[in-house]
């Protein structure tokens, strides 16, 4: 079986809050509703061995690499947020 998508695993409800607060950056940004699903912690297995350290064999490899210029600042008081 293969399956491909994206997940954010936390290990801790602090994780956990840490998550949503940079969704809830990246959202009010603009970029949109973030849909990477947020699940507790179990097994992680590594990808094949050609999916290892992929942007140091191919440094441009991501055409998104150019970022969201959202900071979420994790730990500071909410005023500063």
């Amino acid at each position: 079986m293969l399956e491909v998508g994206q997940a954010v695993a936390v290990k801790t409800y602090s994780d956990c809050v840490n998550v949503h607060m940079f969704r809830f950056a990246l959202t009010k940004k603009g970029l949109g509703e973030i849909t990477t699903e947020i699940r507790e912690h179990t097994e992680f297995y590594y990808a094949e061995d050609y999916h290892q350290q992929y942007l140091h064999k191919v440094p441009k490899g991501y055409c998104g690499l150019k970022g969201t210029g959202v900071t979420c600042s994790i730990g500071a008081e909410k005023d500063e947020l």
